[in-house]
Parts: C-alpha cells; structure tokens; sequence
C-alpha cells in the first residue's frame, strides 16, 4: 500500500495539522512498516505537481488540513481543482480546527464526501477534531489523549486500510458544547484568558492599544 499524505495548512511545517499527522504515521508505522507513504506540503507551491503525481501512482490520498472559517484554506481548493479522475483511489480527510465543537465541520465533511465521490475515488471518512489551535503550548499530558487517538488510528489503518469509525467518533466530542458551557462562555467572553493567543499577537504587532479601532465605520453628522 502506498499513501500520499497532502498537509493543506498555510502554516505548513509549523501547523497542528502536521503534529496529528506525525502520530498517525507513527501508528501507521507500527502496525505495518512496509506501507509506503510520502508527505507534501501545499503551502510550498513547487512540491505541487510531485503531489498530484504521487496521488495518481498511489493506492491511498490521505487530505489533512484546518478550517478556516468553517471552509478549507485557499490553497486546498486550489489542489483539489488540479485534480483529475482518480478512479480506483481511496481518499481519506483529516480536519481540525480552533473551535471546541466539531459541528463546525459538518458541511465541509459533506463537500468532501461529495467530491471523492465526483473524482470517481472511494471515501475512506473525515476526521474531525475541534479545539486543536493553541496544542503545541499545552503541556504534553494535555496531549496524551488527542494523539494516542491519533496513534490508534494509523494503527488501525496499516491493519485493515480503513479509518477507524470508533475513533472518529470519539475525536468528534463534543459535537456541540451543553447550554451551560456556552452560557459561561459568554458571561466571560471579554476576558484576555479566553483569547490569550490573539492578544499575545496583537501585542507582538504592537496594534493592541488601537485593538477596538474601525477605521472604515462611517462618520454621521459631519459635513
């Protein structure tokens, strides 16, 4: 078996989604050490042609990449527009993102699910996982879990060639956080802990203090 492994984040080498993709292969590794697989990153625009080739000379195209927004990044859909038929392919997608819930993935899972099948290539499944952004600050115990998952699913996959439907599910919690959870997230909402990422990037900007401004709001009352 022979895998292309396409990492679609703009942050490429520095993403999340490379970390999670480094567990899988790990367990991909362990269970079956002569699987063949090759890993690309699209944000390096001269490893695209050698992507796609790789796709087409290989059994399996594994898609890993964040959302942005509740969409894919733009240079994922630039990749799948290259594509041609890939007939007799299996395709599988990992998504994650910054958001707790991983509903937020829903509609794009079904897009994927709708363009593997237009591709005539088999759907192997997403992989969705929410409350990712912000895992390379977190102490190590705090990743233990989310990569063990990830592991186990490498391992299932050098084994049987499928995504493990257990796992996903799994890694799917919290699909929508309970009321109470929301409730309290809005009574401290406008805390600096709950967005200590952008405010550390605001600060090494140096745009924090101008952080409320709106320079394109219109000005009403003056002639």
């Amino acid at each position: 078996m022979k895998i292309a492994i396409i990492n679609g984040s703009p942050r490429g080498k520095n993403s999340n989604t490379r970390l999670l993709l480094e567990q899988f292969i790990a367990g991909l590794e362990k269970g079956n050490p002569a699987v063949e697989h090759d890993t690309f990153y699209l944000v390096n625009r001269h490893q695209t042609q050698d992507a796609i080739d790789c796709c087409l000379q290989g059994d399996v195209i594994l898609m890993a990449f964040p959302l942005y927004t509740d969409a894919m990044p733009g240079i994922v859909k630039l990749f799948f527009e290259k594509l041609t038929l890939l007939k007799g392919k299996k395709i599988g997608y990992m998504l994650q993102s910054g958001f707790p819930e991983a509903i937020h993935c829903f509609y794009l899972e079904k897009y994927l699910e709708k363009f593997t099948r237009r591709l005539g290539a088999s759907y192997l499944g997403t992989v969705s996982k929410g409350n990712v952004e912000g895992i390379q600050d977190r102490p190590a115990w705090m990743n233990k879990g989310l990569f063990s998952n990830f592991r186990r699913l490498g391992l299932h996959f050098a084994k049987t060639g499928e995504l493990d439907e257990k796992i996903i599910s799994k890694l799917k919690r919290p699909l929508r956080l309970p009321k109470i959870s929301t409730f309290f997230f809005s009574l401290f909402a406008s805390a600096e802990i709950f967005n200590y990422g952008w405010v550390q990037l605001l600060k090494a900007k140096g745009a924090y203090e101008v952080r409320h401004a709106r320079p394109y709001q219109m000005k009403i009352g003056i002639a």
